[in-house]
């Protein structure tokens, strides 16, 4: 099945905030929020931002395109700008949380972005994987500490203090995906090197080339 993905409705911070009552978030940046207060969408939508999830308790299913992907305790999940999400399956014990985050945060955040090439490369291939126990107790601790942050309305950096903790939280998610990516063939991995190199490129030419 072919989705046409400018006729889909978007999936955006702005329509989370709409359709939801989260209690942590910032401007239409950034949302924290437990799948128990998010809609599930009953057909596809097309992602304008990124999404990293972790799965507490249960199992869960969702398509990424026309590919099922599986989702069980401990796992982790990155959705990213540009990819196609539906059919969202979700047992009735099933517990987990995640954040939405805006690419422009986000470019704010990793100012350097082919430091996370691995991580959004292996995504495409493997948006699902297992995180340690260890591992998972630091993701909910970085969760923990972020919600404290973003509920501080007094803080003159709450903002910027927020992005500093998101963007440890997502280098410690790409040194999980750097065990993930050492699994890989090597034809997977000369693909990774040619991205890194394309980005590299971006990076140096996007100002004075569109």
């Amino acid at each position: 099945m072919k989705v046409n993905q400018f006729s889909l409705l978007p999936v955006n911070i702005k329509r989370v905030l709409e359709r939801c009552k989260v209690p942590y978030h910032i401007d239409e940046d950034f949302v924290l929020t437990d799948f128990e207060t998010l809609p599930m969408p009953e057909d596809f939508r097309f992602m304008r931002c990124t999404f990293v999830a972790l799965c507490l308790q249960g199992k869960g299913s969702y398509n990424m395109g026309t590919i099922e992907r599986d989702v069980h305790p401990n796992d982790i999940i990155i959705i990213t700008e540009g990819q196609v999400l539906g059919e969202i399956s979700l047992s009735n014990d099933f517990k987990g949380i995640g954040v939405f985050i805006s690419n422009e945060y986000m470019l704010e955040i990793i100012r350097d972005i082919s430091e996370v090439t691995n991580l959004f490369v292996l995504s495409r291939e493997h948006p699902v994987f297992t995180l340690t126990y260890e591992e998972v107790d630091v993701f909910r601790k970085y969760l923990d500490i972020i919600k404290i942050k973003v509920s501080d309305q007094t803080h003159a950096f709450r903002k910027q203090i927020t992005g500093t903790l998101i963007g440890g939280m997502i280098y410690d998610i790409c040194n999980a995906a750097v065990r993930l990516s050492s699994t890989v063939g090597t034809n997977r991995i000369r693909a990774y090197d040619d991205f890194e190199r394309f980005v590299r490129l971006v990076e140096r030419n996007f100002r004075e080339n569109r």
